[in-house]
């Protein structure tokens, strides 16, 4: 498993890892079918979202032919010619296959060239990083790469196995949810190995994410649990809240007591304590 380039012809079967295709030659690259050359047609639209154009710009790029692609994979440049990259995913590892010569474009000569192959190299490493399987999330299955009807065979970092039978040049090996080093072995191979969380902090957590209890006959999480149903030991508490309530109660009735004394019985004085008049 590498990085493979290809330029012109290409074999009936794509290695496994990553290959680069660069003006493949008629009728077949792979999966995909090469069609009839198209002079310096126009650039239209290119997926911005995918890894390998990552911080790709074909706004300033002119092609001076192209020989169309179609049929599996995705177009990832269009032309009015049709498209002129597609990436091809499969079990065993991807493609990229440009239908055009980089000879007869501006295209090298710019950064987004310089990125491109970058991204490139990058997903490449990660690959050959990952054993030539691709990494994947804790329990996802192995995608291991391995000739149809041979049999793989998996050891986790417990000491667990789990064997699959390839099918389209992938096994798909039924894991369990560990983080660590996965051993590989194929049918007369050397062993490989495929990586799990490793450098995920979250998913190399082996610990439950969480627990159940029960209290007063009802399911609930652990966090609920801990801080007990309604009712139990707040005693304490809820007697402190009422004192407090009470005693500002009290002090707002003593700040708003009413200073009026009753007037001496024949003093006349009237109802609001001026002198009564006759």
């Amino acid at each position: 498993e590498g990085f493979v380039v290809y330029a012109g012809a290409v074999p009936d079967e794509p290695p496994p890892g990553l290959s680069l295709v660069l003006a493949p030659d008629p009728p077949m690259a792979f999966e995909l079918r090469v069609g009839a050359r198209a002079e310096a047609p126009a650039i239209l639209t290119w997926a911005e979202d995918a890894e390998a154009l990552r911080f790709v710009s074909f706004e300033d790029v002119h092609l001076a032919a192209v020989t169309p692609l179609a049929g599996a994979g995705r177009p990832l440049l269009e032309t009015r010619a049709g498209p002129a990259l597609t990436f091809v995913e499969r079990g065993g590892g991807a493609s990229l296959v440009l239908g055009f010569d980089l000879e007869r474009s501006d295209w090298p000569r710019q950064p987004s060239f310089v990125i491109f192959v970058r991204n490139l190299l990058e997903r490449a490493r990660r690959l050959e990083a990952a054993g030539g399987i691709p990494p994947g999330p804790l329990g996802a299955p192995l995608r291991v790469p391995a000739p149809d009807g041979s049999t793989v065979r998996v050891t986790s970092p417990s000491g667990r196995t789990a064997t699959a039978v390839a099918r389209s040049g992938v096994a798909l090996v039924p894991v369990p949810p560990e983080p660590g080093v996965f051993r590989v072995r194929l049918e007369d191979e050397r062993e490989r190995f495929a990586l799990r969380a490793l450098r995920d902090p979250a998913e190399s957590d082996p610990r439950p994410r969480l627990r159940l209890v029960q209290v007063s006959g009802a399911p609930a999480e652990a966090g609920e649990a801990a801080a007990g149903s309604p009712g139990q030991g707040d005693g304490p508490w809820l007697a402190l809240a009422a004192f407090g309530l009470l005693a500002l109660a009290l002090e707002a009735a003593w700040a708003t007591r009413g200073r009026r004394r009753r007037a001496p019985p024949g003093s006349g004085s009237s109802a609001r304590g001026e002198p009564g008049r006759r």
